[in-house]
């Protein structure tokens, strides 16, 4: 099993703060790339830099690089997502900037912890993965080496309130996780 196949990943900061939980070296970020068959790795550098793991060097794109603010403004005043009302995740232009680069660049892939922006891509059919399932689908891909290695904090996940992020927790999961039948919305049995 495999992330997907996708062009580009982009990678929200709450998802790298989350991750930072569970590898402290932060290094399982170059493995989501190539995970969905060599994707690119995306990610919004301004708000990177600010994260728990700004220590480590991505290899990744930066959103801001690859989509101009004056892109984004020309895709909605252009019409270009009709019927979406960005109203959920106005409060955080980084999130604003992610959804429309998605909704416009084929191919492409959301990987967020935010409820909100979770939401709209699984409205606007856009593939998208919370924290969970998208470490679920890595450590499957990398034969087990996230959950069978000590140096990753995965019993961490185990039991928790947060539905994106803790496999105890149901609520929201199937609705918001993504990538339909993949995503883990359970404690899994193995």
């Amino acid at each position: 099993m495999s992330c997907g196949s996708y062009s580009y990943i982009f990678i929200d900061a709450c998802f790298v703060s989350n991750l930072r939980q569970l590898d402290s070296t932060c290094e399982l970020l170059n493995f989501f790339g190539p995970c969905a068959d060599d994707a690119t790795c995306v990610l919004k550098m301004s708000q990177y830099n600010e994260a728990p793991c700004n220590h480590f060097n991505a290899e990744c794109s930066d959103l801001d690089n690859i989509f101009s603010d004056e892109d984004a403004i020309d895709a909605t005043r252009n019409a270009i997502l009709p019927g979406v009302d960005l109203s959920r995740i106005v409060r955080d232009p980084a999130d604003v900037k992610a959804f429309i680069w998605a909704s416009t660049t084929p191919n492409s892939a959301v990987l967020t912890c935010d409820r909100n922006l979770l939401y709209l891509c699984r409205k606007s059919n856009i593939p998208h993965r919370c924290f969970k399932a998208a470490i679920k689908a890595l450590d499957i891909w990398l034969g087990g080496a996230i959950s069978q290695n000590k140096d990753y904090n995965i019993t961490d996940m185990q039991t928790g309130p947060d539905p994106f992020y803790h496999y105890s927790s149901n609520h929201r999961c199937v609705t918001h996780c993504g990538l339909g039948a993949s995503c883990i919305c359970f404690v899994d049995s193995n």
